[in-house]
């Protein structure tokens, strides 16, 4: 018999701190929110059901004709579920920096949001040319937002190129990954030949590189949630001064 009825354990109330009746752009804002909370709880999901369940065989992987090349590569339903979890949770960041940069009013434009550019205050290209300057970097206009300060440290945590620094020795791996798994080939088994153009890695490393990618994200959310907090706090009291 269960102590509590309900699942409370099982419970991510996480909202921002907005107030009835709501605005069409805060509107906008819950929606996105909503949809990052969604979009996390599926990466989780996935994560746990391939880190707990057995392998058991999958009824759609029963009849799919595979050449067997001798290096054990594993193409069955549970690993592609482990991939999209690995995409899915990197795939948070950019979509909370387009969240940042709509509501900070950073300035970046179309396909310049991602969640390392959202911290700059000039995109540079491969040659070393500025090509884009941020119109209000939020490293300036919130520099007192402790959250916005707690953001741009946890971005350190991600890998960009080698003459930027980062915090965390994963970083260039998950990177990586990340490239082969979306542009390139990463099989998961034990390379039995030599190749030239694909990669190989385990299942391990996949899984235990998600786990690090969802803590990271939950963390994200948090600090945006408290973020926005602080900035709506911030105002109340500068009006009630006015």
């Amino acid at each position: 018999m269960e102590i509590l009825s309900d699942h409370c354990f099982a419970v991510d109330s996480i909202n921002l701190p907005f107030e009835a009746p709501y605005s069409d752009r805060e509107k906008e804002f819950i929606g996105l929110f909503n949809q990052i909370k969604q979009e996390y709880n599926w990466a989780r999901l996935l994560w746990y059901k391939t880190s707990t369940e057995e392998a058991n065989e999958h009824y759609s992987d029963r009849e799919l004709d595979l050449v067997d090349t001798g290096d054990s590569s594993d193409h069955s339903l549970r690993e592609s579920m482990l991939r999209t979890a690995f995409k899915a949770a990197y795939s948070l960041f950019d979509r909370i920096g387009f969240f940042i940069n709509q509501y900070f009013e950073v300035g970046l434009t179309d396909t310049k949001v991602s969640f390392k550019n959202i911290w700059k205050e000039q995109l540079i290209d491969g040659n070393g040319q500025v090509y884009f300057t941020i119109p209000k970097p939020i490293m300036n206009t919130h520099s007192d937002n402790p959250l916005v300060k707690a953001m741009y440290w946890l971005q350190k945590d991600f890998y960009e190129r080698k003459e930027i620094n980062v915090t965390t020795p994963h970083a260039e791996r998950i990177f990586q990954m990340r490239n082969d798994i979306e542009h390139n080939c990463l099989r998961t088994g034990t390379q039995s030949h030599n190749t030239s153009f694909t990669k190989y890695t385990t299942e391990e490393k996949i899984e235990n590189n998600t786990f690090r990618l969802l803590k990271l994200a939950r963390e994200l959310i948090i600090y945006l949630c408290l973020a926005v907090n602080f900035d709506r706090e911030k105002d109340k009291r500068a009006s009630m001064e006015e």
